[in-house]
């Protein structure tokens, strides 16, 4: 006899129960309890993949107001630098519901973010390339530019631009 269910008989060797009715209801039930288990962790994996990839992005775009405001680039490129930053937020900010962006501490970053680059003014004047003389320092903008176009990120962009800088 079993404690969930006097109907439940277990077989001869013990370790199951004989086949009946009885003990597919008793199966059934518990398979729709997993189911509903297994998918509340599939969804919280995804929400925090999901996460993980909006932190990422805004970590990105982060580091390039961080870039176009250390002088490194002309303002020209600055300038468009804020604004290909700006169009990855308004996109991501799109695909965020409305929930999403006002509850979770990524919402809040990406409001504060969007904020930030709206209000940027690139550095007029000469640029802080302190080692490089004044002749170069357009062509190491435009080297500059360059790597910030090739690099997966602005901020290792900003790493290779500073190591050129040391090596100037």
């Amino acid at each position: 006899m079993n404690v969930i269910d006097e109907r439940l008989l277990p077989n001869g060797r013990r370790d199951y129960f004989d086949p009946s009715p009885h003990l597919r209801h008793i199966e059934n039930h518990i398979q729709s309890i997993i189911n509903g288990v297994v998918k509340r962790c599939r969804n919280a994996s995804s929400n925090r993949v999901q996460s993980r990839k909006v932190q990422t992005l805004l970590e990105h775009m982060d580091s390039a107001y961080s870039l176009a405001g250390a002088g490194y680039l002309n303002a020209k490129d600055s300038k468009a630098l804020v604004a290909e930053a700006l169009k990855r937020l308004q996109e991501l900010e799109e695909n965020m519901n409305e929930e999403n962006l006002n509850c979770q501490p990524n919402g809040k970053k990406l409001v504060e973010l969007k904020r930030k680059l709206n209000g940027f003014k690139p550095k007029r004047g000469r640029p802080s390339l302190e080692n490089v003389c004044s002749r170069e320092v357009v062509t190491y903008q435009r080297i500059f530019r360059a790597l910030t176009e090739l690099c997966n990120s602005p901020s290792t962009a900003r790493e290779m631009i500073e190591g050129v800088l040391r090596s100037a």
